[in-house]
């Protein structure tokens, strides 16, 4: 299944998006993971934007991104299968 847009991970909204993306493969959009914030997003394989992270993300699937990577601070990005990446992989402070 493919989301349409971008998607925004929050604290508030992280349970949410954890039921919402459980069928997910696709994000046509942006996928921004909020400071405070968690995902874990196990079928998600493609994201036709950036990764932004700033928060914690875990997302074994994610293969290809059609933009940039980012992780900022202290931010976590687990994505074990990431192989293509159309844009910058740009990690800042000490992040993973």
């Amino acid at each position: 299944m493919k989301h349409e847009g971008n998607i925004e991970i929050t604290k508030e909204n992280q349970k949410e998006w954890f039921e919402k993306l459980k069928n997910i493969t696709s994000v046509s959009g942006n996928v921004i993971v909020d400071g405070n914030a968690t995902l874990e997003a196990k079928a998600l394989s493609d994201v036709g934007g950036d990764v932004i992270v700033y928060g914690n993300a875990t997302l074994e699937a994610l293969s290809d991104v059609g933009g940039d990577v980012i992780v900022y601070g202290n931010a976590k990005l687990e994505a074990k299968a990431l192989s293509d990446v159309g844009g910058d992989v740009i990690v800042y402070g000490n992040a993973t």
